[in-house]
């Protein structure tokens, strides 16, 4: 994959993240009992987007060979797509709690499944650091979704 349209991939994924911090600071305006979760989540999402941005502009990605199975545009924009439904229906109240936490783990699962944020040696050692603390959050925003979901009894 050649490096600008990894840079394209990128910046796809810091639209995707700002899209679930878009969604989560609905949720947490929408939902007293779980805001502080929302809020959390949210802050990180931007986070997320912030270590992203800085990935567009690492000069390793003139010489790396990257997967182009892992870093599919229109998986990515699917994604996106279903997001924005998500947040539409958000905004109108046409939610509950426990769905916005049912979709919610399921926007965490499904990033790690589709491996977006899978190491591979042929990544720069910068992408593989953002890309390990990336999934590794991930992970903590799926527990934490699945604990409140727990307590909610969804």
């Amino acid at each position: 994959m050649l490096a600008a349209d990894v840079r394209e991939v990128l910046k796809l994924l810091v639209s995707h993240e700002l899209a679930v911090k878009r969604l989560y600071e609905i949720y947490a305006s929408k939902f007293p009992a779980t805001r502080e979760l929302w809020v959390r989540l949210a802050g990180d999402e931007e986070q997320h987007a912030a270590w992203l941005r800085e990935l567009c502009w690492d000069e390793s990605l003139e010489t790396t060979d990257f997967d182009t199975g892992r870093f599919r545009p229109d998986t990515i924009r699917a994604s996106m797509d279903n997001l924005q439904k998500q947040i539409a229906k958000a905004e109108t109240g046409d939610v509950t709690p426990g769905a916005a936490l049912l979709t919610a783990h399921y926007v965490e699962n499904s990033i790690l499944e589709r491996d977006y944020f899978k190491v591979l040696e042929a990544d720069s050692p910068e992408m593989q650091s953002v890309f390990e603390r990336l999934a590794a959050e991930t992970r903590g925003h799926r527990e934490a979704v699945s604990e409140a979901m727990e307590s909610e009894g969804s």
